[in-house]
């Protein structure tokens, strides 16, 4: 065995086992003599009897675990981990062997669970420490899974797969241009990395680099033909550069290769509904849950496509499990009980943002209804939006998100509920009155500073892009495109975030004028952004911040919206009404991409309203 000459110890063992038939030493070498000679059956066989005759031997169960796992037999593979773990408890081998198992059979909690007791029991071991942060990956706790990476890499000397491992956390974080640096550096001494590869693709999507993504993924498929990974990376990569029917036959390879794999459900769900096929969708998802019920990514998807659809009571069950994203959302440290719902004069209710601040914008137009039922609500809020909730909602407690909650949100006497989940309690059914309020003297100076410029033409604010992670891009126009809005009746003004001073130069150069106030910091100062809004006559925009803070105002709002992904708005997949604002008009692609019908649409209801 030592020398590698698995079949000659098999057949030596075998020798001896024909004197001695029931010596559990004999038997479990014979097995693993058997196995590394390719002969499962014989190997299982062999090893089985060793732990019958003597199950306390150590090793001789992980040994059969491991074996059993190879052969395909989950089952035995699982309670054969088990009853190692049970009979030694202080082992570490056996606590990994049982997480490997239970994450190559989706069962993310009891995995992670599995690899912490590994890990309690050997710190240091860095392929326990990549385990466990795989599995936590899996999970979609990217924080814990890179932590765990991080201690490996540290202690493994820069081992090729560790470093791929936490390459592709950091790419599923949303964290592309660490990802890329971590995914190159495997690649830079093992070409052709397989895991390496898909990492560096992902980043390369994020970045707004499909097809460098394609060309690195089909390079690796040369080399490594039929790899199912590989396959559902350029599928991944073939649906964001709309090529549907490619990314469909991609999905559909790796099912019919691996069976029911959940990312290949998840994906192939998700272009489902990017074709309006929902409940072909849901069931795919169904079926992805059933295969790992634990698995953030299938359950956050079918959450946001039961509220498109309307249907809140089926979506809040999965809903509840984007705070395991923890690159997107997380839980605040509140002890107090979650509220039950019920709406009575004198209840104290604490509200809380665990979203983005178009989203806490969105959810505050819940709350006039509750004040009107009588509750006492205090809020905590991005510090930004402090002064506008505090003129809007005088009654209110209001207060800035920090690390630690101030005092008013400690109290005791309060029950608790995130922003997100206030629909549930208090639907809106069609869209209410607006309700917040700009400050006044502000917006006065800023229309008149404006409208200086303007030359008498009415003042539309534009906003044309999004940086919403994986979504911005279908999300977004080129300034220069809304030329097709622009005309001589209207003066268009400025209400992106970010830097657009060289977008602006650019537009006026090409002839197109967009007005703006260079003074203003539309991202920091958002008491001062919604004074600006409250300025304009009209504001086109496309699916941003800005909706809701135009919408949140009163200001006739017209939202341009995409055909699949980043399109559900609000939640609604069609019609071009809006359940929460009452002055805000949807337009929607018909196709992925086509903006021009979009454009026209708009342009069509500023001259009817000129």
């Amino acid at each position: 065995m030592r020398r590698g000459d698995a079949a000659l110890a098999l057949k030596l063992a075998r020798q001896a086992l024909a004197q001695q038939s029931r010596h559990p030493g004999l038997n479990h070498l014979a097995g693993i003599a058997a196995h590394h000679a390719g002969d499962s059956a014989t190997a299982l066989r062999y090893l089985r009897k060793a732990v019958d005759l003597k199950a306390d031997w150590p090793g001789v169960l992980t040994d059969l675990g491991q074996v059993a796992w190879a052969a395909g037999r989950g089952d035995e593979a699982e309670t054969s981990f088990r009853q190692a773990t049970r009979i030694h408890p202080h082992d570490a081998e056996s606590w990994e062997g049982l997480g490997n198992v239970l994450l190559g059979r989706n069962k993310l909690g009891e995995a992670i669970d599995a690899f912490r007791q590994a890990v309690a029991l050997a710190p240091t071991h860095p392929r326990i420490l990549t385990n466990h942060g795989v599995a936590l990956a899996r999970a979609g706790r990217f924080d814990e899974a890179r932590q765990a990476l991080r201690d490996a890499v540290a202690r493994s000397a820069g081992i090729p797969d560790i470093l791929a491992n936490l390459a592709m956390v950091e790419a599923e974080a949303g964290n592309p241009d660490a990802a890329s640096d971590l995914a190159r550096q495997v690649l830079a001494t093992v070409p052709g990395h397989v895991m390496a590869t898909i990492a560096l693709a992902n980043a390369e999507q994020q970045l707004g680099n499909p097809t460098e993504a394609e060309r690195l993924v089909r390079q690796a498929v040369q080399v490594n033909p039929g790899n199912p990974e590989l396959t559902l990376s350029l599928a991944s990569v073939l649906l964001d550069l709309g090529r549907d029917d490619q990314a469909d036959d991609g999905y559909r390879d790796v099912l019919r290769v691996v069976g029911d794999h959940p990312k290949a459900l998840t994906g192939l769900a998700r272009l489902r509904v990017a074709q309006g096929r929902f409940d072909e969708g849901r069931d795919l998802l169904v079926r992805a849950l059933r295969v790992t019920p634990d698995w953030m990514a299938p359950r956050m998807e079918l959450a946001l496509l039961e509220l498109s659809l309307g249907r809140f009571d089926d979506a809040f069950p999965h809903y509840d499990w984007r705070f395991l994203a923890d690159h997107q959302r997380r839980s605040r440290p509140f002890t107090q009980p979650r509220w039950d719902g019920v709406r009575q004069a004198g209840r104290r209710l604490l509200l809380w943002g665990e979203q983005g601040v178009g989203d806490e914008v969105l959810w505050l137009s819940l709350l006039p209804d509750l004040l009107a039922d009588g509750l006492e609500v205090t809020v905590e809020c991005d510090p930004r939006l402090l002064p506008l909730v505090k003129r809007s909602f005088p009654s209110v407690m209001a207060c800035g998100l920090s690390q630690s909650p101030a005092a008013p949100c400690l109290d005791p006497g309060l029950s608790q509920l995130p922003l997100g989940e206030l629909f549930r309690f208090v639907p809106r059914h069609g869209p209410a009155a607006p309700y917040l309020v700009a400050d006044p003297l502000r917006s006065r100076e800023m229309r008149g500073r404006l409208e200086s410029l303007a030359g008498g033409r009415k003042l539309v604010g534009v906003s044309w892009r999004s940086a919403a992670l994986n979504l911005g891009e279908h999300k977004s126009l080129t300034l220069e495109s809304l030329r097709a809005v622009a005309g001589d009746r209207f003066a268009l003004v400025s209400l992106q975030y970010g830097d657009v001073a060289a977008e602006l130069a650019r537009a006026r150069e090409a002839g197109l004028e967009i007005l703006s106030l260079p003074d203003l910091d539309i991202t920091g100062d958002l008491d001062g952004f919604a004074s600006l809004v409250a300025a304009m006559d009209h504001v086109v925009t496309t699916s941003n911040t800005t909706v809701h803070f135009a919408g949140g105002l009163g200001v006739p709002t017209e939202v341009m919206l995409p055909k699949a992904r980043g399109r559900h708005w609000y939640y609604g997949v069609d019609g071009n009404w809006c359940r929460w604002y009452p002055r805000v008009r949807l337009h929607r692609q018909t196709f992925q991409g086509a903006w021009d019908e979009v454009l026209r649409s708009v342009g069509a209801v500023l001259a009817a309203k000129d």
